[in-house]
């Protein structure tokens, strides 16, 4: 079940979902492109969320946000951006996520 419709259901909890990126595990003979304490960090932030935190999303960790930046400018100058939504998220930091809720609400 997506974790929006969990997120409804179940109100007294944080309920998420996260992409770590591809990590060397053994799941994948170690062939992942970071190490998994690379990709176990936006979990355990989400994980360690306070009450009453986000919920209902799902978290994709960026390769490269410098990346991320060039790519819309590009959408930009093609007349193609108004479909693109990028927001750089720190969940250790309460402004970061403020400022998230607050993207999402408008």
């Amino acid at each position: 079940m997506p974790p929006r419709i969990l997120a409804n259901k179940y109100l007294d909890f944080c309920i998420n979902s996260v992409c770590p990126r591809y990590a060397k595990t053994d799941i994948n003979l170690k062939t992942g492109t970071i190490t998994t304490e690379e990709g176990a960090v936006t979990p355990v932030k989400l994980a360690l969320l306070p009450k009453g935190g986000l919920s209902g999303l799902f978290f994709v960790k960026a390769r490269d946000v410098n990346k991320g930046f060039k790519a819309i400018d590009k959408l930009k100058d093609l007349g193609l951006s108004d479909n693109v939504v990028f927001h750089q998220l720190d969940v250790a930091d309460p402004a970061s996520v403020a400022s998230l809720v607050d993207f999402i609400k408008t």
